[in-house]
């Protein structure tokens, strides 16, 4: 693809803070590696004069403690690191979210595509006043996982028997990729970071790449500081966002109350936690809970790193998931703490089933969840239940 230099960006500082800048005690930096590490300093125009001119990559934690809303919401659509799939089925992904989005009832200036510096693409939504992350979550999985409507419909179908193989998944699905929703945590307490994306104008610290908005065949626009502006102007009212909601069947209003509950929620007991983990796969809820010992040797190790990827981006804080590993008799809260913040710090993602049988070998040999297909080799949890979330639930 083209590129643009930062010298011909022309872009606002202070706009620049006016759309990405979500909180007032942290941001991210990325690290050579691609890593991200937290920075507990407020994000100030130096910081966005560094990021635009590739001195630093900057991201976002988007979720504000103070009241669980977020300024922006994104999806992130990647071609797997493992995959030989091209880059333009990531861009076909975002092309559809927005097309869904417009369908939803969105402007065609209310959503946005960005070349994210490697493999994907993002697909953008700012809110003015900030709306609450529960709302800006579901509408969000809407896009990507499909609507309640859509996911009955092919949940029927399965239920009739035809292969999940034959059918076209609900909502938008990425040959040889993956989708992401962000925000991943409907609510946080103060101290915690939750889930960041990286913002654009920056070089992808790996690649060298420049993250820029496109057009819908990819191509950067000319004017990078004129999409700025006007997704300032016209950026989603929440009573927008929360109207589509309701529109689906949602009853706003409780799925608020519910994610504030979950925010102030703080030493629940187990099983309360584990039932509410709807995308918690069965190989990993029970080694979480006891039923496949004490999770010791290389096999147990790559189970609570795979525990701790899931339980984190499903959302989870990093508090809850130390009641899971309290339970073992060779728990170190110093070290489970540490291996939890690495996690939670490199963009916590659920492992490939694959994976999980390949590093867990015998703990793993009578797991209920039947085999993904090709499609799914990094695994969306979320493709993972709307294929398979009736399985289980008729296990349970």
């Amino acid at each position: 693809m083209s590129t643009v230099n930062h010298d011909e960006l022309g872009v606002s500082v202070p706009l620049y803070l006016d759309l990405f800048k979500t909180r007032d005690d942290c941001f991210a930096v990325q690290r050579m590696d691609g890593s991200y590490g937290p920075l507990n300093i407020e994000f100030e125009e130096k910081h966005v004069e560094q990021h635009i001119n590739g001195e630093r990559t900057y991201g976002q934690y988007l979720v504000d403690p103070v009241d669980n809303t977020v300024r922006f919401a994104a999806i992130d659509n990647d071609i797997d690191d493992d995959s030989n799939a091209p880059l333009e089925n990531a861009l076909e992904a975002a092309v559809l979210e927005k097309q869904r989005a417009l369908e939803f009832g969105l402007r065609d200036n209310q959503v946005w595509l960005e070349f994210s510096g490697r493999r994907g693409y993002h697909t953008w939504f700012f809110f003015d006043p900030p709306v609450k992350a529960t709302l800006a979550k579901q509408l969000l999985e809407y896009i990507v996982g499909g609507t309640p409507e859509e996911r009955d419909a092919y949940t029927e179908q399965i239920n009739d028997g035809a292969d999940p193989d034959d059918l076209d998944t609900p909502g938008v699905d990425i040959p040889g990729g993956h989708t992401e929703v962000f925000p991943k945590q409907v609510g946080l307490s103060t101290g915690e970071y939750g889930n960041l994306i990286k913002t654009p104008f920056g070089l992808h610290q790996k690649t060298g790449n420049r993250m820029l908005f496109v057009d819908e065949t990819g191509e950067p626009y000319s004017d990078q500081a004129s999409i700025i502006r006007a997704a300032i102007r016209n950026r989603i009212h929440p009573d927008v966002a929360g109207g589509i909601l309701e529109e689906f069947g949602d009853d706003t209003e409780h799925l608020v109350e519910e994610a504030e509950q979950r925010a102030a929620g703080r030493g629940r007991d187990l099983e309360d936690i584990v039932s509410e983990g709807m995308d918690i796969r069965p190989c990993i809820e029970a080694a979480i809970t006891g039923q496949k010992g004490n999770l010791s040797g290389e096999e147990g190790h790559h189970m609570r790193l795979a525990a701790a990827a899931e339980l984190l981006a499903n959302g989870y804080s990093v508090e809850e998931a130390h009641e899971f590993f309290k339970a073992f008799p060779n728990y170190d809260p110093k070290i489970t703490e540490e291996k939890l913040r690495e996690v939670q710090s490199n963009l916590p993602r659920p492992w490939a089933c694959s994976t999980i049988k390949d590093k867990c070998g015998s703990l793993v040999t009578d797991c209920p969840c039947p085999a993904t297909s090709d499609i799914d080799l990094v695994t969306s949890m979320e493709l993972n239940h709307q294929r398979y979330g009736h399985v289980w639930k008729n296990d349970e």
